[in-house]
Parts: C-alpha cells; structure tokens; sequence
C-alpha cells in the first residue's frame, strides 16, 4: 500500500475479515459519514492518514482527528477525482439501512488491504456470502473492477455495465425510504439485464470475459430480488389522522346528522396502503349514516381526506357533545391488514337553528365587475407602485399599456390607481366601450370632454366650465382632436385657481382601447386616428393609462410607430400567495381559516390564481355553506362545488370561458372560436396531448393560446389548460365536440 493511502478492514470474528476498503488519500476531499453518539456527515480534507488515525479537515476549518472505526463511508468529491484512477466514478449517496454493514471495527483491527485483483476479492469475500452480502463489499468490488485496465473496447464497456449493477444493487442495500427502495430494485433489475446482455454479447464475439463475470451476475439478481422481499415484508405503514382539534363544533341538520371530515396522512419513507377506512371505534349515540369513509389508496407524504356522514341520537343531542374514538383500518404492501392508533375527538353538537351564516362577499364580483373595495383587491402592490411612481415623477406626454385576459383583473388595476392618484394629479375614468361606433373618432373625443366635464362639475363644483373657452359640440364635430386639445388646457387653467393644484397633472385611465383596434379592422375608424393619438401624446399636456385585452401586441404591431414609447405591463394570474389571501382572508373565522387540508390548495389548484375564477369559485363555496350549514370548507366540499360549476342546472355557461377561448372579437382573432374550442376540448379530454401532435394547422393556435397563458407545457411538450377548472368543464360538457 503506497504512501497516503488508508484502507479499512473490519474483522469479524465469526466471519473473518469483512473489508470496506475506503481507500482514503491525503489531500482529498471527501463526503465522510462519521460514527459518533449518532451517525453524521460532513464535507472533510483528508490531511494526514496514520496506522491508527486520520486527521481531517472540515468543511467549516475545523480540525478533527479520527481512528478508524469512526469512517462508516467516505464518498469521494470533486478533489478527489484526481486520486481514482480508471473510469472510477463516487459511490452514490444514499441512506445507511439495516443491511448497510458498514459497522464499526473494533480498536486494533486495521490491517493491510485485501487482494487487489477483482476476481480475487470476489472469490475471496462475496462468493460464498449468497444474498448475505453487504453493500460496502459490492462497492468494493466496484472499485476495483474499473482499476483493472480494459481498454475502450468491448471488454472495458462490460466491466462498466457490470460495475452499474453492483453501484444500483449496493444503493438498494443501502435505503430505508419504501418508494425510493422500489425504484432502485427496478433500476437494479435493469442494470442487472443490461450487464448480462453486455457479457452474451461479448462473449460470442470475442475472447471468453471472465468466468466469474456470470456467477456475479446470478448472484446480484439473487440480493436484489431477496432484499426485495425482505423490504417489502417489513415495510412500515402509518397512517394517522392531521390537523384534528380535540373539540370541534358541529352543526346537526333536520335529519339529525352531521358530517365528519378528518384529514389523513401518510408519513414520506413509509410504504404505502390500501383500502383505508374510518373506524367508529367507540361515540355513545353516534352511528355511521350512509357510505363509509373510504380512500382506495394512500402514498407516502400524502394527506387525503376521510369523510362520514354520522347520525346523532336524540339523547346526544339533548346532551349537546359526544366523545367519539376514531381509528384507520388499512391494508399494508406486505397484504396484512392493520389499524392505527384510535384518537378521541370531542363533539360540541347544535341545531343548525344555531348556525350563523357565512357573509359573502364574493357575489358582488363573482359577475365580472371591477373590484373597488380596497379590502378585495389582492395582489398587483409592486405593479401600482411602479405605475404610480413613473406617472407622477415622470414627464408629462408618458403611456403606460397594460393588457391581458378578459376579466384577468385589469379594470380592477386602475380603478385602485385612480383611487392612489389624489392632487395635484387629475385622473380622468373612461372606457371605449360605451362610445358610438357610427361615429367612433368623434365618439371618442366627446367620450374625454365629457368625463373631464363631468369631473369638473361633480368633483370641484364647477358650474361655469362652459365660459372658459370649453369646446362646444359643433367645434367637437368639426374639428374633434383640436377640441380634446382645448378641453385638458382648459381643465387644466380651471383646477390650477384651487389650493394644492398648482402642477396639475392630467391623466386619462382609458378602458377597452383595443377596441379602437377592432374599429380600425371594422372600417368604423379610420387609421389616421392612431396618427392623431400619437399627436396628441407628444404635445405632453396629459399622461395615458391605456387597458387593453390580449390583442394588444397585435395591435401595437400593426402601429408601431403610432404607439411610439410606451411601458407595457402584461396583467397576469396572480401568485399563489396573493390567490390564497384573495380566498382566504375575506372569509376567516374568529381570525382562523375556514379552509382544512388541502381544500385551499386544490381550490388554486383549479383557478390558476386567476381572480375572476377564484371570484366565482369562492362565491358558490360561500353559498354550499350556508346551504350546508357548514363552518369549514374541505376537499369534499371543493369536491362538490366543482361538480356544480361543471355540470347541471347550476353549472357555469360558455360566456364565463370566453376569456380563456379568444382574445377579442371577430375581426380580431385569428380564426373563429370553434376552432379555438375544438383545439382546447382535445387538450382537455386527451390529457397527453404535446404541442408536436396537435398538427401543422393548430400550430399558430398553440402558440396564442401559449402566449396568452391558456395552455401551458411542461418539458416534454405536453400540454394542459391551466385554469383546471375549464378543463373540467370542457370535459363534463364536451362542446368542442372531439369524437
């Protein structure tokens, strides 16, 4: 053994010598797990390698000084690849487990290293050992397999598949976790099946490998498959009840019962069960009342819901509490049946006479109408902030775009940035919406006159705005942009005369502007208009907020230079912070949350954050409790709401979707929305569909839809509708009709 070199043999005295062969060098770095009151590991620089210890370096420049049988593993890091020699590659980091072997030596029992030839060491250690074999061993081997010079050809690529199946096969000696267990047998079975391949192959066309080569194989096979089984028959399964309280209330109805929702988890690592089932242990004058609860199957770090209907005795009633002790009935992955822990629960029982409805505050908005309570407005701070600090710092003749979805929350934006624009900034509302499309230029212009008008007269109670050079209406028909001119300078000269208004900063908050991009591709407006837009920007008398739906980018590619400089902000869906405060905070209980579980995360789940959607989602759930007479919202009770919305007489109409289906109107869109509701029911009912096998035609479609945020692709191309919702929808209606 060369100078710096450290190799462990740890003996045994029934067994004789049992060698892990770390091989630690000076000057290396290693992951190192130490053995101490309790395992641990850390990055260390090996400085010096004794008979009897080791000094190391940690990661954190302290210094420690080991003997041996403290070094349960040593993985080496990017430092010590420079030390290995061959096409030698770390073992991988994995979990010590039962079979892990690599136990601690007894003082005195360092030794010289075992045989360095492979085939010897086999022979020698692992041969006999059956499926008895520990992982440090197979590591072992490993190594030394690929020392062995083999050259580039068929023989080294053997002895690299075969050196994969003894690193899969020691990784899978070495987990404890049920699932990660599970993939490393698979994973095992395959490397095993690809070195036997390899050795076929190679041995009918070349010199015979080596003999042990198959033995070893057949060997591996042998551990893998029994360490299997021996995993799965001591797997640990525990499932157990979450986020219960000691005492809940309930409120009992006119057929005198209630329902029960218990949340259930299953610990990450365990194995997972079957055929859960909620246990009615032991709850004087409670009986199970219809379908029991029920859960077909539980994975691990998985929470679920149990739910049970359960009827009330007319004494428990009177009593008004009664003490329930619930368990879980399951099945295990070894097939035994077993049952958790009971856990008591106390019931506080009310007549539903006692029920205090839920107030809903979600109804006003469900409909689509632009949020003004500044208590409803969720989100968007950062993007106010920016809007508000350049429209007021800036020069005057700025524009700001913001554009997005239909009903993605951008009218809701800019009534809460009228609110933030007080003096010396005079914020003037209008929308494009409301104008005369037989006269649309001039519409549009008598559309600000009158809104500064009306502000004026209603805001500052101006009554002789008329005697201060105010376009009449003959002038608004002759000239209409040299009238909008004259109104913001007159306004302007009026408001300055009032305390505080020195600088007026005129603002126009203009709503639905691309509908003057519908009018233009209609032949209502002439082009010219955009030219006279842009004229007006640059006289800088007044600032611009300019909302728009998705068409926008379309629209400012088609004028360019008529838009000129302006700041574009894409409203989007909000995150899933500001979607949970939007559910959540208008609606608490005595300052608690009325959602349980994963009922909240389910519920962001299927609205994508968007604010419309949650809007009305939230809406309907408002109203099954207080239909219910329930105080909290559960998964089941998303359950229920979904099933509504998507199906029966309640369920959402076609018009609700029409902002995920097209971006504007008719003359706007690039082909009709029956193509675009073909294209996205497919997506939802075929639920693998990738962007390659949606065809050359749908192409363009795809990309809109992408762009616009109404499909979203993960890595391998697939795509999904976002708001999860519509897809549901789409898949309980079918109105695309994909065959």
């Amino acid at each position: 053994m060369g100078p710096g070199l450290w190799a462990v043999v740890c003996h045994s005295p029934a067994e004789g010598v049992v060698a892990t062969s770390l091989n630690l060098r000076a000057g290396a770095e290693y992951e190192i797990t130490l053995q101490g009151a309790q395992r641990w590991v850390r990055k260390a620089r090996i400085l010096s390698v004794l008979p009897d210890r080791l000094v190391l370096q940690l990661d954190d420049g302290r210094q420690l000084t080991v003997p041996p049988r403290a070094i349960l593993s040593a993985r080496p890091l990017a430092g010590a690849d420079q030390a290995l020699r061959g096409s030698e590659r770390p073992a991988p980091a994995v979990t010590p487990g039962p079979r892990a072997n690599l136990t601690a030596s007894p003082p005195g029992s360092v030794t010289g290293s075992p045989p360095v030839n492979a085939e010897s060491f086999y022979s020698t250690y692992i041969n006999e050992k059956g499926s008895d074999v520990s992982a440090a061993l197979l590591l072992d081997l490993r190594t030394r397999l690929l020392m062995e010079k083999a050259g580039r050809g068929p023989s080294g690529q053997l002895r690299s598949s075969i050196a994969e199946a003894l690193d899969v096969v020691a990784e899978q000696l070495l987990e404890n976790d049920y699932e990660r267990h599970e993939s490393v047998y698979e994973q095992a079975r395959q490397n095993i099946a690809a070195a036997t391949s390899a050795l076929d192959s190679v041995a009918s066309s070349g010199p015979s490998p080596p003999a042990y080569f198959r033995t070893l194989l057949r060997q591996l096979t042998y551990v893998a498959d029994t360490e299997h089984s021996r995993h799965v028959r001591s797997a640990v399964s525990s499932p157990d009840f979450v986020g219960s309280v000691s005492k809940e209330r309930f409120y009992i109805g006119d057929d005198q019962t209630f329902l029960l929702t218990m949340m259930v988890e299953l610990p990450a690592g365990d194995a997972p069960v079957e055929a859960v089932q909620l246990l009615l242990k032991n709850a004087p004058g409670l009986r199970a009342y219809g379908q029991t609860g029920f859960l077909q199957t539980l994975r691990p770090g998985e929470t679920r819901e149990l739910v049970q209907r359960l009827k009330v005795s007319d004494l428990a009633l009177g009593m008004g509490e009664v003490t329930m002790s619930l368990a879980l009935r399951f099945r295990g992955a070894n097939g035994q049946i077993a049952e958790s822990l009971p856990r008591t629960v106390v019931a506080a029982l009310e007549p539903a006479r006692g029920f205090v409805s839920v107030t809903n505050p979600y109804s006003r908005y469900s409909g689509g109408t632009p949020v003004e309570e500044q208590k409803m407005f969720f989100g968007r701070q950062e993007l106010l902030d920016r809007i508000y600090q350049e429209l007021t710092s800036g020069p005057l003749g700025q524009c700001f775009v913001l554009y997005g979805q239909k009903r993605s929350g951008k009218s809701s934006v800019l009534r809460q940035l009228a609110k933030r624009l007080g003096p010396p900034n005079f914020a003037v509302h209008l929308s494009l919406g409301t104008i005369d499309t037989t006269k649309a230029e001039r519409s549009f212009v008598q559309a600000c006159i009158d809104a500064l008008y009306e502000r004026l007269v209603h805001d500052f109670d101006m009554t002789d705005v008329l005697e201060h050079n105010w376009p009449r209406d003959f002038q608004v028909e002759a000239s209409p942009i040299e009238s909008f001119r004259r109104s913001v300078l007159a306004s302007t000269h009026l408001i300055q005369t009032r305390k505080g208004w020195r600088d007026v900063r005129p603002i126009f908050l203009i709503d639905e502007f691309t509908y003057v991009y519908e009018y233009i591709r209609e032949g209502l407006l002439t082009p010219a208009f955009m030219r006279q837009w842009k004229s007006l920007l640059e006289s800088r008398t007044f600032d611009a907020v300019l909302i728009g739906q998705d068409t926008m980018p379309r629209f400012k590619e088609a004028y360019p230079n008529e838009f000129g400089v302006t700041h574009d902000e894409r409203i989007s869906y909000l995150s899933a912070e500001e979607a949970r405060a939007l559910a959540e905070e208008p609606i608490r209980i005595s300052g608690e949350s009325r959602y349980k579980g994963a009922s909240l995360d389910r519920l962001i789940g299927l609205t994508a954050g968007s604010p419309f959607y949650l809007q009305i989602f939230c809406d309907r759930l408002v109203q099954h409790l207080n239909r219910n007479r329930l105080a909290f919202i559960t998964e089941s009770v998303v359950g229920d709401v979904l099933a509504t919305l998507t199906m029966g007489p309640s369920a959402l109409t076609m018009d609700k979707f029409d902002p995920l289906i097209t971006a504007g109107g008719e003359s706007v869109a690039l082909v009709p929305r029956e193509k675009y509701l073909e294209l996205l029911t497919r997506v939802a009912l075929t639920r693998s569909v990738t962007s390659r096998e949606v065809g050359q035609e749908d192409a363009p479609l795809v990309r809109d839809l992408l762009a616009r945020e109404v499909l979203e692709q993960d890595a391998s191309g697939q795509l999904r509708i976002r708001v999860q919702l519509f897809a549901e929808w789409l898949r309980a209606n079918n109105v695309g009709n994909v065959p």
